[in-house]
């Protein structure tokens, strides 16, 4: 039962492993990129809507409302290991941190750049994966719409059990990596900042 629980965390960690199939689900405002290997990943997400009037008022209280970029805990348990003679399992546990950085890159009246990171859970095989994505946001509000373009996505899966945790890493764009949940808290960052901004 151990073995198999090792077996199944190994594949949960790599479940992001690497196909040309695409995740017929992605939407529209998601574009993609593709590595030397025919590989998809998410590239960007872009959002616009009709600029608000307080804008200008509002850009940086919102940004310090709904942008986080916080150190992230990362563990996994790969030097685990199960006894020859006693066929117990012995668990050793591997943690690091990967640290945040200041949220504000640039800002002025009705622009900003911001570099963030939310929570972005999935589920796999039936079973929750805690995970968090780290992103960089374009807000441009100078036009008559206002563009939020998120870039540089990359995602960290918090606990990788067995499997070596390497941190954050591109999003794959097949289903079974999840792209869709990252997407989601993506579009919830989006929702959170418009309806902030027009307060």
């Amino acid at each position: 039962m151990k073995l198999a629980f090792l077996a199944f965390s190994a594949v949960i960690a790599v479940s992001g492993c690497a196909t040309t199939q695409i995740d017929p689900s992605i939407p529209q405002n998601a574009s993609l990129k593709a590595d030397n290997s025919g590989n998809n990943y998410l590239d960007k997400v872009v959002f616009s809507f009709p600029t608000p009037e307080r804008t200008e008022k509002n850009l940086g209280k919102c940004i310090a409302l709904y942008v986080d970029n916080d150190d992230t805990a990362l563990k996994d348990s790969s030097r685990s290991f199960v006894g020859a003679y006693t066929g117990n399992y012995y668990r050793i546990e591997q943690r690091s941190s990967s640290r945040g950085s200041d949220v504000l890159r640039h800002i002025d009246s009705d622009t900003a750049v911001v570099q963030g990171r939310s929570p972005a859970d999935y589920v796999f095989l039936g079973l929750p994966v805690k995970a968090v994505i780290d992103y960089k946001l374009l807000i441009d509000s100078s036009g008559p719409e206002t563009l939020l373009e998120f870039s540089n996505l990359k995602r960290a899966q918090l606990d990788t059990g067995a499997a070596s945790n390497s941190g954050f890493v591109p999003i794959g764009a097949w289903s079974s990596a999840g792209p869709t949940s990252a997407i989601g808290a993506i579009d919830a960052i989006h929702r959170d900042i418009r309806n902030c901004l027009d307060r």
